[in-house]
């Protein structure tokens, strides 16, 4: 979820997809414990699915689906969603593999998403699935403007 997607292996398979013209969808169950509730979300998906093939999907469009870990009787619907935003502690933790080779991870602690009404966090956290648009241009249009008045022209490469 939020900004999360850039990790997201599930994310960049439905990614993978997208780029050869198929259309996708990223299904995630959002569990903080053991995940009791992966028929609830295979459910939906197939629904999902049913519907996208119908209606179709925009081009260079895939759907991130995040799934709250709770029965299929208890989801309180699907909404469309934005990508929400996620705090970071500012920790780099180095933490080290069975082979004695070390790794790190981002932060320490609890996920920190923002509450953000229409947000895929705020939508799972009160029991909607999330359905967020993602497209496969990740330019910021905003900064592209801004850089283009940037001088590069003393840069050595």
């Amino acid at each position: 979820m939020g900004d999360d997607i850039t990790y997201s292996g599930t994310v960049s398979a439905a990614m993978e997809a997208t780029l050869m013209g198929i259309p996708a969808l990223a299904v995630s169950l959002v569990t903080s414990g053991r995940g009791d509730n992966y028929a609830a979300a295979s459910t939906f998906a197939a629904r999902l699915v049913r519907i996208a093939s119908e209606r179709g999907l925009p081009p260079d469009t895939l759907l991130n689906v995040n799934v709250p870990d709770l029965p299929l009787e208890k989801l309180g619907g699907a909404v469309v969603t934005i990508q929400g935003k996620r705090d970071y502690e500012g920790k780099i933790v180095t933490k080290t593999d069975p082979r004695g080779r070390n790794y790190y991870w981002i932060g320490n602690g609890a996920l920190q998403f923002r509450d953000l009404e229409g947000t895929d966090y705020y939508a799972v956290k009160r029991g909607l699935v999330s359905i967020t648009p993602l497209h496969l241009d990740l330019t910021n249009y905003a900064s592209l403007t801004m850089l283009k008045t940037w001088d590069f022209s003393e840069m050595t490469l």
